[in-house]
């Protein structure tokens, strides 16, 4: 029997920790916290970071243009620990969810969130933030596009290699 729980990704890697979860889908960006539980399967997907900022920001090229803004990211996004080590002192947010980042921006508290391009474009149209745009990508080279992999319970090997194949049969 499948059963789906829902919930921010921070309480997933508690769930997964605790063996009360046994797969994990959709994750782009491998958390330093998951490393000792979980093994990885091959990338599935791959999409871009976007930059959603309000209408009329400067446009964003490099990380550097992100000194001296509010970003708001996704909490145990690795990109936090990027931008600490590139810029330094560095304004960040962190937030459960995408919608959430978006309505900081919307609003006022953050002036730009790493978002994926299509999750960004679904909750921009969905909630109306029609004051957000697209404001720029981060370089490849600085921050490589979301690739998604599951992630397996480390003792459940046999899943993740059941997992792998049928991706690969797909």
């Amino acid at each position: 029997e499948i059963e789906f729980i829902n919930g921010s990704l921070p309480e997933h890697i508690k769930h997964i920790k605790n063996k009360n979860i046994d797969l994990m889908h959709g994750l782009a960006q491998m958390p330093a916290t998951l490393q000792n539980a979980v093994n990885y399967s091959p990338v599935y997907k791959t999409t871009l970071n976007a930059l959603i900022g309000r209408t009329g920001a400067e446009h964003i090229t490099s990380l550097d243009d992100l000194q001296n803004l509010t970003i708001a990211l996704l909490k145990e996004d690795s990109f936090a620990h990027q931008l600490e080590q590139k810029i330094g002192d560095i304004d960040i947010l962190f937030f459960d969810n995408s919608q959430a980042m978006l309505k900081a921006v919307a609003f006022g508290r953050a002036d730009v969130a790493k978002v994926e391009l299509p999750v960004a474009s679904h909750l921009i149209r969905q909630l109306f933030l029609t004051n957000l745009t697209f404001i720029g990508q981060i370089p490849e080279q600085e921050a490589p596009s979301l690739q998604y992999r599951l992630a397996v319970r480390k003792d459940w090997p046999e899943l993740l290699s059941l997992l792998t194949k049928a991706m690969s049969a797909i």
